[in-house]
């Protein structure tokens, strides 16, 4: 393929001169030129848009984690309640039992 391309270019070069081929290769390299600077633009769209939708994940996982602190948080608070009013009655509150399979 490539010789058949150098031998095109050489036979309109021999017939029409360089001022033949110019403008032909000017327009080639400005279509490679546009092309890839098109696919440059998708590719960071869509790395931007990756980065958005990365950023928008991190932030909806750090909203859960803070809602489960404090889920976790009043759970505590609601057992040592719960704990204190065992023992106001005279009663031994049940100690939970340690996770062991972590």
């Amino acid at each position: 393929m490539v010789d058949d391309t150098v031998k095109l270019i050489v036979a309109t070069v021999g017939a029409g001169g360089i001022a033949t081929v110019l403008p032909l290769l000017i327009n080639a390299i400005i279509k490679i030129r546009s092309g890839a600077a098109h696919r440059e633009r998708l590719r960071n769209s869509s790395l931007q848009t990756q980065h958005a939708k990365a950023i928008e994940a991190k932030e909806k996982a750090e909203a859960t984690i803070e809602t489960e602190r404090t889920k976790r948080f009043e759970a505590e608070e609601h057992i040592s309640i719960l704990q204190k009013q065992v023992r106001d009655l005279g009663g031994v509150p049940l100690e939970r039992e340690e996770d062991t399979s972590k």
